[in-house]
């Protein structure tokens, strides 16, 4: 077991034998960091928490070997995972949350490492027999005395897979619902348009229009100081003519040739 950069240790190595090994000493000597690890590399839950401080990572590796195990052949076989007698198993843990899991240098995942896990170690803490006083550890026990643990694992893998794809559907579900509603105000959007009767070019009139509104004051002043010109001011355009009409009528009065002009 090889263990790196995990809680306080920084690095440590050692062997365990087959059958039962014991780990003891006085508190705070570092035992429970050591179950800590094993666990890890049997499927344990990750925590950016047990990682060193100061570090990026932490890992755990262990080397098992299995002159000759049917059953775990069996499984990693199923599993698509080579296995000569020898089962590599490292896993590391990192700052950003994500692990990242290696059997025998392939990719794994959580799912497949619980499943190896389960045959290779069992784990007893001194407080152990506390747990078949809690209820939900009573089916995990059941099942494993009716060594039923790889067919929970299955129907674990098999329900997850189950929620994904109802995720799935009700994902698509909302997508249909949201694009009936998209087309609803689509076709609404045409039906407004067509009851407006838009003609080509009317934009450009609306936006003339809108610039005469925009200046009307300006045009209102124009026009008033036009009219006063033509009309109302003493010199205006129309009292000028009115004086030119009468010249021309006098002139007319002698020369007839003047009359046209009027």
């Amino acid at each position: 077991l090889s263990i790196s950069n995990f809680a306080i240790i920084k690095q440590l190595e050692f062997s365990l034998k087959s059958g039962l090994n014991i780990l003891s000493g006085e508190t705070g000597a570092g035992k429970t960091i050591i179950i800590n690890a094993m666990n890890l590399i049997l499927g344990g839950r990750a925590s950016a928490d047990l990682i060193r401080s100061g570090c990026k990572e932490a890992s755990v590796e262990a080397l098992f070997e299995f002159p000759e195990n049917r059953s775990l052949n069996e499984m990693l076989s199923e599993l698509g995972f080579s296995f000569k007698g020898e089962l590599l198993i490292k896993r590391s843990i990192f700052r950003e949350g994500r692990n990242k899991i290696l059997i025998n240098g392939s990719m794994a995942t959580l799912q497949m490492l619980s499943r190896v896990g389960a045959i290779l170690i069992s784990i007893s803490g001194q407080h152990e027999h506390q747990l078949l006083l809690k209820q939900d550890n009573h089916l995990y026990l059941l099942d494993d005395f009716g060594g039923l643990s790889d067919e929970r694992l299955n129907l674990n893998e098999l329900f997850n897979g189950y929620k994904l794809l109802k995720d799935e559907i009700n994902h698509l579900k909302k997508e249909i619902t949201e694009t009936g509603e998209r087309q609803d105000l689509t076709q609404f959007q045409i039906q407004e348009i067509e009851k407006a009767e838009i003609s080509p070019g009317e934009d450009a009139k609306v936006a003339e229009e809108k610039r005469r509104l925009q200046h009307s004051k300006e045009l209102l002043e124009i026009v008033t100081e036009g009219y006063q010109r033509l009309y109302e001011r003493n010199d205006s355009v129309l009292s000028s003519i009115s004086q030119c009409t009468k010249s021309v009528d006098r002139g007319a009065g002698i020369d007839p040739g003047l009359a046209p002009i009027k």
